[in-house]
């Protein structure tokens, strides 16, 4: 059985460290579900033009006697509230000389710090996406309950499912949706 609390020799012939996990087999989705908007205050209230404005019916045809329609641009006042997620790594110079021979450490640092604010991110993203509160249930819900008939069970129409939510969700806004975000625990039932 291998030991691992020794120190090896180094292998300059295999060009990158050992890893027991790489960090760039991490596929973030939170950039491609919620992405980043760059704003220049941390808190602020802002005017939106509202889905309701830009997705209602209106008549266009023109009246006999040559008017036409109008139509009037509304905005609501959204708020945001910035929060600042960070870490850092210490690298003093023995224990960068401990490693030279192995792997740089400055970089090994950066990218570990890389890697754990991604993740983090991604279950901030996941816990607010994946709950009944950011998709209420009621009357003009984009969240469809399948909760009677879980993926886990054979019997389980999960396509009509899938095709159920994308109709709900283009009955409350007008636009079919382009991706579909399950959890970890769904994807093994596709």
């Amino acid at each position: 059985m291998p030991r691992y609390d020794t120190y090896g020799s180094s292998r300059a012939d295999l060009g990158v460290p050992f890893r027991e996990f790489d960090p760039n087999l991490i596929e973030a989705i939170a950039p491609q579900i919620l992405p980043v908007v760059p704003v220049t205050k941390q808190a602020a209230t802002m005017s939106v033009i509202t889905r309701e404005s830009t997705l209602k019916r209106v008549d266009v045809k023109r009246a006999a006697n040559g008017a036409y329609n109008r139509i009037e641009i509304e905005g609501k006042d959204k708020s945001y509230a910035c929060e600042e997620y960070a870490l850092e790594g210490r690298v003093d110079d023995r224990k960068r000389a401990f490693y030279q021979n192995d792997f740089d450490l400055e970089a090994e640092t950066r990218d570990a710090i890389r890697a754990k604010l991604e993740m983090e991110w991604d279950i901030r993203v996941a816990t607010a996406v994946f709950n009944t509160t950011t998709w209420p249930s009621g009357t003009a819900a984009l969240f469809t309950d399948n909760s009677g008939s879980p993926w886990s069970t054979v019997a389980t129409g999960i396509i009509g499912q899938v095709i159920a939510a994308k109709e709900k969700h283009r009955e409350n806004t007008g636009i079919m949706p382009n991706a579909l975000i399950i959890g970890a625990g769904s994807l093994q039932y596709c």
